[in-house]
């Protein structure tokens, strides 16, 4: 847990008196990066927090983040897109993350969190491994020469027990609560609230028009595989985690937090998946067999959704 630190000590009317040093630190922190005990006259930093690092190698790593993660998204999403989802993850997981630390020292009375700098990434980070898991689940990651292989639908949850395991070590609340929140966030905003555009033919479209005819404006996605539950495993987790999430679930259609999805809406949404995942399988397939194959599952669709 980073703090706001630094005394000096002076002399006045003979008595030793400490003063804060104004490191160059402490100029920059209240400004840019959210601090409980200060940032409620600087409501900026929701947003300005996420983009500061503190040391060179979070640096790195939410930059190439940015960088790469962000372009393939922009391409699949557009600008917009991209821009609101970038928006929803740096300013939820900060909000919720600056009620956790007000909260625990309520409970604590411990002022080390009112001065706590919550900053980086994190969030971020964790948001984009749910959107992968969305557009690119069966892609593989290849390291070390082949020694370590997996696939991206695996990456969350491991990601999520070590930033659980750091906090717990290095005892920060705001590394857990970024890690989580944020995946969170991400995971609730691609399921049940981001607009999609699909067409009559292909599984789900790019950056597309949406006063193009052919177009069907679809909110979320309704997949079985992109519920909560399949973020994680072996499968006795995932059943107990299901078992929660259902009544969880539940209660927030009855608040009219979420909107429940149909049948059809999960019919759909599997479709959708299952013909993204044959198009990335399959780069080399030619046009007419293509063609065939899409027009083919939309008969099947459209059989199962008039029933």
């Amino acid at each position: 847990m980073h703090e706001l630190s630094g005394t000096a000590e002076s002399v006045e009317g003979g008595d030793a008196v400490e003063k804060p040093i104004p490191q160059f630190r402490e100029m920059f922190v209240p400004y840019m990066t959210l601090v409980p005990g200060l940032s409620i006259a600087y409501p900026w930093v929701i947003v300005t927090s996420s983009f500061i690092e503190q040391s060179l190698l979070a640096f790195l790593t939410t930059g190439l983040t940015l960088a790469y993660a962000g372009k393939y998204c922009e391409r699949v999403w557009g600008s917009n897109q991209l821009a609101i989802f970038l928006g929803i993850q740096s300013i939820v997981p900060n909000i919720v993350t600056w009620i956790l630390l007000y909260i625990v020292y309520v409970v604590t009375l411990n002022e080390g969190f009112l001065n706590s700098v919550v900053n980086g990434g994190l969030a971020i980070q964790m948001g984009y491994l749910v959107a992968f898991k969305q557009l690119v689940p069966e892609h593989s990651i290849i390291l070390f020469h082949g020694v370590l292989k997996t696939k991206v639908k695996y990456l969350t949850m491991p990601a999520l027990l070590f930033y659980t395991v750091v906090g717990l070590a290095t005892r920060d609340v705001t590394v857990i609560s970024l890690a989580w929140v944020g995946f969170f966030t991400s995971w609730a905003y691609l399921r049940f609230y981001k607009i999609s555009y699909v067409d009559t033919i292909l599984p789900m479209s790019t950056s597309l028009a949406a006063s193009e005819t052919e177009q069907v404006r679809i909110r979320g996605d309704a997949s079985d595989t992109f519920s909560l539950s399949h973020f994680f495993y072996p499968a006795a987790l995932r059943e107990l985690i299901s078992a929660i999430s259902g009544p969880v679930f539940s209660l927030l259609v009855a608040i009219k937090v979420c909107s429940p999805f149909s049948e059809d809406d999960v019919e759909a949404g599997n479709f959708r998946t299952s013909m993204r995942d044959t198009n990335k399988n399959n780069p080399a397939q030619d046009a007419e067999t293509a063609d065939r194959r899409r027009a083919l599952a939309l008969k099947v669709l459209e059989e199962r959704l008039q029933k």
